[in-house]
């Protein structure tokens, strides 16, 4: 399947939701950034101020991940995870 490849792309103050993309060198300025699957792929990209919130999918990765650094803030849905 293919996905939107977006480049060189500047968001500011959006909801962004990554999943189904290709973001390549995008700067994302005081966004939230939306991630529910984890099916999207991100290179030389900046975030400066951003939130990232995490659905269901996302969230049980990233309840691994925090099992390796308890110190990481991470949020799902809008509470921590």
């Amino acid at each position: 399947m293919l996905r939107p490849q977006l480049r060189d792309e500047i968001y500011e103050k959006q909801k962004i939701l990554l999943d189904g993309a290709s973001w390549w060198a995008c700067s994302f300025h005081e966004c939230e950034i939306l991630i529910n699957t984890g099916d999207f792929s991100i290179e030389y990209s900046h975030f400066d101020n951003c939130k990232l919130f995490l659905g269901e999918k996302a969230a049980t990765v990233a309840q691994i991940i925090k099992l390796f650094n308890p110190e990481l803030n991470l949020l799902q849905n809008g509470g921590q995870v």
